[in-house]
């Protein structure tokens, strides 16, 4: 299968969020308190994200023949090529963002912030995902 590769990363992202979906905080405060559950939904928003950032690079650099020079520029040149359409770029653009937030800023995340845009990164994070399969079970 030619994007085997792609198809393996969304099967990955599936099962992230069902467990995401499974695992909602029941409140905000729980999830402020409880670092376990924190740094477990944290690390599976972080995975998806970096499987949904990997199927771009392989549908960039594989199907379009781009240059990778960085995740924002690979969204960039697929957005102004019509790749894909500017929902899926600022989407991906926002949850790179918060990858970017739970890696490297991990002590200044507003853990209320995840909390309330919860439901909201789950649906962005599983649109995205079936959008960018859609775009190579079409081409192919």
């Amino acid at each position: 299968m030619k994007y085997e590769k792609i198809h393996r990363k969304a099967e990955y992202i599936l099962k992230k969020l069902k467990y995401l979906k499974n695992n909602r905080p029941e409140d905000v405060e729980r999830f402020e308190s409880d670092e376990t559950l924190q740094m477990a939904i944290l690390y599976a928003f972080q995975v998806c994200i970096d499987a949904i950032v990997d199927i771009v690079i392989l549908i960039g650099t594989r199907e379009y023949e781009k240059e990778y020079k960085g995740d924002y520029e690979m969204f960039e040149t697929l957005f102004e090529e019509r790749i894909i359409e500017e929902d899926v770029f600022e989407k991906l653009r926002k949850m790179n963002g918060l990858r970017n937030a739970i890696v490297h800023a991990y002590n200044s995340l507003v853990i209320e912030e995840i909390y309330e845009n919860y439901d909201k990164i789950l649906r962005d994070i599983g649109y995205v995902t079936d959008t960018l399969v859609k775009l190579i079970d079409d081409g192919d």
